[in-house]
């Protein structure tokens, strides 16, 4: 292959290997078929016989050597089967602790990838004579793992294996030995801990850390530790650590009428906000029951026609709808709806929330919350845009804020089939909201007069506060069913709104 060639070098060579373990495999699918390479045989392949961890292939290699690549091939075609994520591991003997020596993913597509793989500890070259790849996610969450094709690249040069192998050893050695220190200190045997440490001139960490236990655990000097710390920490000392730390959200209500809170529909509606995002449509639904099975199946179907055939329901719904509208209203929170625009102003900590569709009509409801305030409560800006210059009802846009100028702007929405035969309808307009003045102004009635974008919904917007430039991208316009155009505009702004 040509991938293979670009990666061996006078120093590089493929490394034959050998299978020698497997967790699981299914039917046909041995591990033995990755040995070849047939991107055209679908059965080429191992495959696990369950996703249940833990799933793993060994690979042997004829003799140590130091493992610097690995690669994957693939079947000619995407397969859900293929590995989303997974690791590698290597180590000099199979009873040992082997190393991480990779943790990435595979694209799902047909084209072969290579990795480089972590092949020093402490500045000095690895000697590997096992290879574990532990897959961990598939590109279909609930099929099982599958592996076409595996080809290994290293160096196998006596000259530099064998120093390596002995500094493995050494390094092996002085890691037990390490181990026995921490025990010793641990379980306060101090004599045999400095006299293990003065025999073997090995420390057992970093200078600041034994610094940090004789102050905190022998001494109890909180103060000092905390000193220690500090300077750890502007030192960079746990940069290394925290960049290989996974985020842990943790999710808080903000607002919640006590009312509404206990409601059983709306903690119905938190739940289906999850369950229900879709990637091909911005209506996220936060609704009543009504309108939440009526915006289920737009999500599912990636459309809006249900929307469409449900602009003539019964009057009785209609009233059903505006009653939830009042009560909302009266209780300063806005209503359960879909498809609506938050931006958030994080020099002020305030968070804006503009329009939706609440499952029988479009919104134009302006709010804003303080999330610094202990209170925490809704304040309504506007009950209706339009009457005080701005956005007619609407959803399925986008909102954008400019914090340096505290702007915010909005662009595109959804439009109803029947109003798509009305020239002035379907035209796109651009609005920019003053937060300082609290007043709207209309950039442009028609966007795509101005050499933008026609009227679309579903889109993306972002801005680049520093070049004062919009950036739009993609959604769905009237038109047709997509849009793959992107635009760009740079906004003047206007101070006297």
């Amino acid at each position: 292959m040509e991938l293979q060639r670009l990666l061996i070098s006078e120093e590089n060579e493929v490394l034959p290997f050998s299978i020698h373990k497997y967790s699981s495999s299914s039917s046909t699918y041995t591990p033995e078929n990755i040995l070849d390479d047939k991107p055209k045989d679908q059965s080429s392949r191992w495959s696990s016989n369950t996703i249940s961890p833990p799933q793993f292939l060994i690979l042997k290699l004829e003799r140590p050597a130091i493992v610097k690549f690995i690669l994957f091939g693939k079947y000619e075609k995407t397969h859900v089967c293929n590995l989303k994520r997974f690791k590698v591991f290597g180590g000099i003997r199979e009873d040992d602790n082997f190393i991480e020596l990779l943790d990435s993913g595979l694209k799902n597509d047909s084209i072969p990838e290579s990795f480089p793989l972590r092949y020093t500890v402490n500045q000095h070259s690895y000697p590997c004579l096992f290879i574990k790849i532990v897959p961990i996610q598939s590109w279909g969450p609930i099929f099982n793992f599958s592996i076409w094709h595996i080809s290994l690249m290293g160096i196998t040069k006596p000259e530099i294996i064998q120093p390596s192998i002995l500094w493995q050893e050494q390094f092996r050695e002085k890691e037990a030995i390490r181990l026995c220190l921490k025990h010793f200190r641990q379980h306060n045997y101090i004599e045999i801990y400095e006299l293990l440490q003065k025999k073997t001139l090995i420390k057992l960490e970093n200078e600041i850390l034994t610094n940090l236990h004789d102050i905190l655990v022998s001494s109890g000097n909180f103060v000092m530790a905390e000193s220690i710390i500090d300077k750890a920490i502007h030192d960079d000392l746990f940069n290394l650590w925290i960049d290989t730390q996974l985020p842990h959200p943790q999710w808080t209500h903000l607002a919640v009428s006590d009312n509404i809170a206990s409601s059983q529909s709306y903690g119905q509606c938190q739940i289906d906000e999850f369950n229900q995002l879709s990637s091909k449509s911005s209506s996220c639904t936060l609704g009543s029951p009504t309108s939440l099975s009526l915006m289920e199946s737009n999500e599912l179907e990636g459309k809006h026609e249900n929307r469409d055939n449900n602009e003539g329901e019964s009057l009785d719904q209609n009233k059903s709808s505006s009653s939830l509208a009042s009560l909302h209203q009266s209780l300063k929170q806005p209503q359960p709806r879909g498809g609506h625009q938050m931006v958030m102003d994080t020099t002020h900590q305030c968070i804006y929330l503009f329009g939706g569709w609440n499952g029988q009509q479009n919104l134009s409801d302006f709010w804003h919350i303080d999330v610094s305030s202990p209170n925490e409560r809704w304040t309504l800006l506007s009950k209706n845009t339009e009457l005080d210059g701005g956005p007619s009802p609407r959803s399925c846009h986008k909102m954008v804020l400019d914090q340096s100028s505290r702007h915010i702007f909005v662009l595109g929405r959804y439009l109803e089939r029947e109003l798509r035969d009305d020239v002035e309808k379907i035209k796109g307009d651009f609005y920019m909201y003053n937060l300082d003045t609290k007043r709207w102004i209309l950039i442009t009635d028609d966007t795509a007069a101005m050499g933008g974008p026609g009227l679309c919904f579903d889109h993306q917007m972002v801005i680049d506060q520093e070049n004062n430039t919009i950036y739009v991208f993609g959604g769905h316009s009237i038109y047709s069913s997509s849009y793959s155009q992107g635009y760009s505009t740079t906004i003047l702004y206007i101070n006297s709104v």
